[in-house]
């Protein structure tokens, strides 16, 4: 239990979000929400909540609802993959009876769905986190600058916080690679996921999300191609990699990047509020 999230961390954020099932363990994030906000029972009113900075607090809110999103598109699809491994040791005319008297009510056709849902609340999350150390710390960049794929947004936090300095160097490969998902998902680019057979049921995604006019050009494009390097090339532009491993290493970053976030605004807050102690009062 020490490893997870106190409850009452999400009763400040005044948040119905899928963490408060999950109580994932972010490093100094439950620190900051007990440093910064506190709650009283009062008479008539039940429980309220009292913050540092009530913006602050807003923000954080929006984040964790933002990650519970993510999350939730993550356990439908990890619990599918589970459901299609054991469809997939049965015999096979069992098997193919079995599929076909699920598939009316089977939330799981459409895994699509929460492909995309996880795709797009992973940039959700990424926005979340810009706009509130943007708030926070006072950037001054507006709007659509705002946002961990613009470089002069990025330099700003490497220059400016000392837990980012080290950001683009360990992110931005794979933040572009989110903005790239996130892009083809509004333009009509389709993402499917492939199975790639085998014991473990490993299900694909592609590399670089293609429209069918692209696809069309590049294996045109391929077969008029001489130069074996220059086909190379092309086929590891089509490459397909590991759904699992893309969403648990979205999960990871993302986590890690809101206890980056975390450190710095506790920080700056006991900086700001010397003599203010941590409220860590559970009400049940």
């Amino acid at each position: 239990m020490n490893d997870l999230v106190p409850v009452r961390i999400y009763a400040k954020l005044f948040s119905a979000s899928y963490l408060n099932r999950k109580r994932v363990r972010i490093p100094d994030f439950a620190n900051l929400v007990d440093f910064m906000a506190w709650e009283r029972l009062e008479n008539g009113e039940g429980i309220v909540v009292y913050s540092l900075d009530y913006s602050l607090l807003s923000h954080l809110k929006d984040l964790v609802e933002k990650i519970g999103f993510m999350l939730l598109s993550h356990d439908i699809l990890k619990e599918s993959r589970k459901k299609h491994r054991s469809l997939m040791r049965l015999p096979f005319e069992e098997r193919f009876k079995k599929a076909r008297a699920e598939w009316k009510t089977d939330k799981f056709k459409n895994n699509k769905y929460y492909l995309y849902n996880f795709i797009i609340y992973t940039k959700a999350s990424l926005d979340s986190i810009a706009v509130t150390l943007n708030s926070f710390f006072g950037f001054g960049f507006k709007k659509g600058q705002i946002d961990f794929g613009k470089r002069a947004f990025i330099r700003k936090l490497g220059s400016s916080l000392k837990e980012f300095k080290n950001f683009s160097q360990i992110y931005q490969d794979w933040i572009d690679k989110i903005i790239e998902y996130r892009d083809a998902v509004i333009h009509q680019k389709s993402i499917d996921i492939f199975p790639a057979g085998g014991k473990r049921w490993t299900r694909m995604i592609p590399l670089h999300p293609l429209s069918e006019h692209e696809l069309r050009e590049l294996r045109e494009k391929y077969d008029e191609l001489n130069s074996a390097v220059q086909k190379r090339r092309i086929s590891k532009y089509l490459d397909l990699v590991s759904l699992n491993s893309f969403m648990k290493t979205s999960i990871k970053n993302i986590l890690t990047i809101t206890s980056l976030l975390s450190a710095e605004i506790l920080r700056e807050l006991k900086i700001k509020y010397p003599h203010h102690k941590p409220s860590k009062t559970d009400y049940h």
